[in-house]
């Protein structure tokens, strides 16, 4: 999910903090898309970057 390589991006050069803030973000933004947000848990777990 694109949303999560720009996480990753944003944490490899801003620190991981700033990696989960964004994806954070974006959970935040669509609280009711559920098919969304589920997929951007996955790709969050998936990822070797972010926690």
């Amino acid at each position: 999910m694109l949303v999560v390589a720009d996480a990753e991006a944003v944490a490899m050069v801003q620190g991981v903090a700033a990696g989960v803030e964004r994806v954070a973000a974006f959970d935040a933004r669509y609280p009711r898309h559920t098919a969304f947000r589920s997929e951007l848990a996955t790709a969050r777990r998936r990822s070797p970057v972010l926690p």
